[in-house]
C-alpha cells in the first residue's frame, strides 16, 4: 500500500505517526508526506491511498491508482473541488474530534458577548470603577443549524447553561441534545427564535449563502451569529449589511467566504464583531493520524470505514 499524505506546511508532521500507528497494527506501507502542491503533484502518480487537506483542484486526474482518500478534518467539500472523484474511491472524514472544541469555543465567546467581557477589559484599561449588569445565557434560545456530531456537543453544553436548544437540520431521526427540530424546509420558522444562532453545517450545493438578507430579516432583532461550520454558508454582504442596519447584535466569525479575511473587510472594524483565523476546531496530527491508521487496518480488512461520506450531500 502506497500512502500520500498532504497539508501544505505540514503534511511532513504527520509522517512519523501514521509510521508508527500502521506498525503497531501490523501493516506495511511506503508513506510519502508533502508539504507543497509540487510536492503532492509528483506523488499522486503512485498513491493508492490519500490523507489530505486541501487539495490541489483537479488533481485526482494525476491519481489513477487511487483507491480511497481520507480528509484530515471533518470537513471534504476542500477535498470535492475541481473535476469529481470517482465513485468507487470511498471519501472518509475524522469524526470524533472537533465537537467538544468548537463547543467550548462557541461557549466562550457567547459568554464572553453576554458578559460583555470587551467592557471589562476596555474600563480595566482605563481603571475605572464602572458597574453595569451583564446578560445572561441562562433562559435565552440557542439555535443550531446543522445537528451532525459537533453541533449536538454545543447543544450538550448549552443546556448545562440553562439555555433552550432549538435545531436546524436535514433529515428525519430524534435528536434528544435539542427541544425541537425543525428541517431546512422549515427555517423560517426556526429563524425567528433564537437569540443566539450557531452554523456548524458543511458546505454544499444546497447550503451555500444558506443564510442570506431574507434570513437576516427573519432572525431576532438583535441576535447575535455564530459561525464555525463554512465561510460560504453565510452571505458576507448582506451580513454587513445586517450588522451596520443594527437587527444583528453581533457575529463570531471563526470561518469567512474568503480567508484570510482582506485587510479592506469592513468586519475587522465592526465594535460588535470576533474574528478569529479558523481556530475553532484544529486538527490534532496525534488524533487524525491515529484514525486514519485504524481505518487503513479496516481498509485492508474489508471492514466499514469510520467517517463514511454520503457523496450526494456532501458530508
Amino acid at each position: 500500500m502506497r500512502i500520500v499524505i498532504y497539508r501544505r506546511g505540514t503534511g511532513s508532521r504527520y509522517l512519523p505517526l501514521v509510521r508508527e500507528g500502521l506498525a503497531r497494527r501490523g501493516l506495511e506501507a511506503t508513506v510519502i508526506a508533502c508539504d507543497t502542491p509540487e510536492e503532492v503533484e509528483a506523488a499522486l502518480p503512485v498513491a493508492d491511498v490519500l490523507l489530505a487537506w486541501g487539495l490541489p483542484a483537479g488533481d485526482y486526474a494525476k491519481a489513477p491508482a487511487l483507491r480511497w482518500v481520507q480528509s484530515i478534518g471533518a470537513g471534504v467539500d476542500d477535498l470535492l473541488r475541481g473535476p469529481s472523484l470517482s465513485s468507487a474511491v470511498p471519501l472518509t472524514r475524522v469524526t470524533g474530534l472537533f465537537g467538544p472544541q468548537i463547543a467550548e469555543y462557541v461557549m466562550a465567546h457567547l459568554l464572553a458577548a453576554t458578559q460583555d467581557l470587551r467592557r471589562a477589559y476596555a474600563t480595566q484599561s482605563r481603571r475605572a470603577w464602572e458597574q453595569w449588569e451583564p446578560a445572561l445565557l441562562r433562559g435565552k434560545c440557542l439555535g443550531v443549524a446543522g445537528m451532525g456530531e459537533i453541533g449536538r456537543v454545543i447543544a450538550e453544553r448549552a443546556r448545562v447553561f440553562g439555555m433552550t436548544v432549538v435545531g436546524l437540520r436535514r433529515g428525519d431521526g430524534p435528536c434528544p441534545e435539542v427541544d425541537r427540530t425543525y428541517g431546512l424546509e422549515r427555517m423560517d420558522e426556526f429563524l425567528p427564535l433564537p437569540d443566539q444562532v450557531v452554523i456548524t453545517l458543511p458546505l454544499t450545493p444546497e447550503t451555500r449563502h444558506l443564510f442570506s438578507a431574507p434570513q437576516f430579516s427573519r432572525m431576532k432583532q438583535g441576535a447575535w451569529l455564530v459561525n464555525v461550520g463554512r465561510g460560504p454558508v453565510v452571505d458576507t454582504a448582506a451580513l454587513i449589511d445586517a450588522l451596520r442596519s443594527g437587527h444583528l447584535g453581533g457575529a463570531v466569525l471563526d470561518v469567512l467566504e474568503t480567508e484570510p479575511l482582506p485587510a479592506d473587510s469592513p468586519l475587522w472594524a465592526m465594535p460588535n464583531v470576533t474574528i478569529t483565523p479558523h481556530i475553532s476546531g484544529l486538527s490534532d496530527p496525534a488524533y487524525v493520524s491515529e484514525f486514519f491508521c485504524d481505518n487503513a487496518r479496516r481498509f485492508v480488512d474489508g471492514q466499514p470505514l469510520r467517517g463514511l461520506v454520503d457523496r450526494k450531500r456532501g458530508y
